[in-house]
């Protein structure tokens, strides 16, 4: 687990081969796959290949919906084309006509993430199987009633590294090379939140900006930081000493009160050193004084 660490981190500040990543989210689009029934046995789920494709993964089970991202009754990493295309081959289940096989696909392609959700394949035709037999192929759960919705075709980058594929069957990939692609995975994910971070520290700096500006106009306004206590107030009593104690007291504050002046109604007019402080009077005086006698406004 420390090594896995220590590797995402370098990931977030070296890229592979010292190349610049491109940023291509939303120009890619996992296509619809090309799914083929076999008799006796087995079937292959393929999509076309395209520049910048490393990694193509297929989960799915037959007669059974997946849950969100469950790993399914088949899940595999495919990491080479074959023909052009990118294909998934199970070499041993038995389908007939009317099964569903249910799936999600996962494409790494120009080292982001894509997904396409929610897929469906309903087998209407069974073709002669390019496969050696296989004995004894397991048999098929009853087919539920046919869905009525088209596969949902998700755009965004994925941003999961939960949602790694996990193997549950048979792969000819060494162990090494399974490493590498969950290896893989995880720099993209972490490449991908440390974008979206980026973008967001961006905004944050740029809305700081914004508010030190308005901040400073406000400041040269005459009664930019000054606010009014009005209510049950003694009216004997030194007007500084009654904002402090007002502030100290109902508020549990302590600003830098510059002046504060008797007004002919009874209330007092009062300054603060800053707007920033002026700010923090409200927000409290809002929440603590909302059944009080007392008012800052």
């Amino acid at each position: 687990m420390l090594a896995y660490k220590v590797v995402l981190i370098v990931f977030l500040v070296v890229p592979l081969n010292g190349q610049r990543r491109r940023n291509t989210a939303g120009t890619y689009k996992v296509p619809q796959p090309r799914i083929e029934a076999y008799t006796p046995v087995g079937f292959s789920v393929s999509i076309e290949d395209s520049p910048g494709i490393r990694l193509f993964a297929f989960h799915g089970s037959v007669n059974k919906e997946l849950e969100d991202l469950e790993a399914g009754e088949f899940s595999k990493d495919v990491l080479h084309t074959e023909n052009g295309r990118w294909t998934f081959e199970d070499r041993r289940t038995r389908l007939h006509v009317g099964d569903i096989i249910y799936y999600w696909l996962f494409v790494i392609r120009d080292d982001l993430g894509y997904r396409l959700d929610n897929g469906w394949f309903e087998v209407k035709e069974l073709v002669d199987s390019p496969f050696e037999l296989s004995p004894r192929p397991p048999k098929r759960p009853t087919p539920p009633p046919r869905p009525s919705s088209q596969p949902d075709q998700n755009n965004q980058p994925d941003t999961s590294c939960n949602t790694i594929p996990q193997q549950t069957t048979t792969t000819t990939e060494a162990p090494d090379k399974e490493r590498e692609a969950f290896l893989r995975l995880c720099e993209l994910t972490v490449l991908n939140a440390t974008q979206a971070l980026l973008s967001l520290q961006s905004q944050v700096n740029s809305l700081t900006i914004t508010n030190q500006k308005l901040t400073a106009l406000l400041e040269k306004y005459p009664d930019g930081r000054k606010l009014t206590i009005s209510g049950r107030l003694q009216k004997d009593d030194d007007a500084l000493t009654i904002t402090r104690f007002v502030l100290r007291e109902k508020l549990d504050l302590n600003p830098d009160v510059v002046s504060a002046t008797r007004n002919s109604d009874g209330s007092i007019t009062f300054e603060l050193s800053n707007l920033t402080d002026k700010i923090e009077v409200l927000e409290a005086a809002k929440e603590k004084l909302k059944n009080s006698r007392v008012i800052i406004s």
